[in-house]
């Protein structure tokens, strides 16, 4: 009830072990304007810039309604995306190791919530680039998702090697592509929570 009140459409909702992936059953719902890729070899410094249509996305947060809301909302403005999730960052570690060996072999986009039982988010980034740089592989984005979005805060982000910041508030999948917006641009640019457009109406 709460997700149609969110104008979400239903989920058709699977399990394997940890891991809940939510699917949305209807394919009606408009998609955004794909802007074009970045040029090859741009920003090597941020690994590979994000590509202009979301394909695999990791979610990463310990509240199943943030979680269930987050699926609706980014499968409904990118058709045919697969978002999976994950209830902390020790299982967002798991699952990341895990999809190395499937194809396509990484995410697009990483959404990482902070504040979380297990591990925290900003510790499971700093163990996920610590991979990347052991084994050679391209850099995944990964953008903090929170309500602490103080300067502060989001230095401290970055810090860990994070590519950006987007608030806890308002509509998360807008925030998402004006966000991987500016990384293809700028793909060495950390992406500010208080520079994006306001989608909390």
């Amino acid at each position: 009830a709460m997700l149609r009140l969110l104008g979400c459409p239903p989920l058709l909702l699977t399990a394997r072990g940890d891991v809940v992936t939510a699917r949305i059953v209807v394919s009606c719902w408009p998609s955004a304007d794909a802007e074009p890729p970045a040029a090859a070899g741009a920003g090597a410094a941020a690994g590979v810039a994000p590509p202009a249509t979301l394909r695999n996305v990791l979610v990463v947060d310990d509240e199943e309604f943030v979680r269930a809301v987050t699926v609706c909302a980014l499968e409904a403005e990118s058709p045919g995306c697969e978002v999976v999730t994950a209830e902390n960052g020790e299982q967002g570690i798991a699952v990341y190791l895990e999809r190395r060996h499937e194809e396509p072999p990484q995410f697009d986009l990483i959404l990482m919530d902070i504040q979380m039982p297990v591990l925290t988010g900003d510790l499971a980034v700093k163990q996920l680039r610590t991979l990347e740089r052991q084994h050679g592989w391209p850099q995944t984005c990964i953008l903090a998702r929170s309500a602490n979005t103080a300067d502060a805060d989001q230095d401290y982000y970055r810090r860990c090697g994070m590519d950006g910041c987007i608030p806890k508030c308002g509509n998360v999948a807008k925030q998402v592509l004006d966000a991987l917006l500016i990384k293809r641009q700028r793909p060495d640019a950390f992406v500010r929570a208080d520079r994006l457009p306001d989608h909390s109406r």
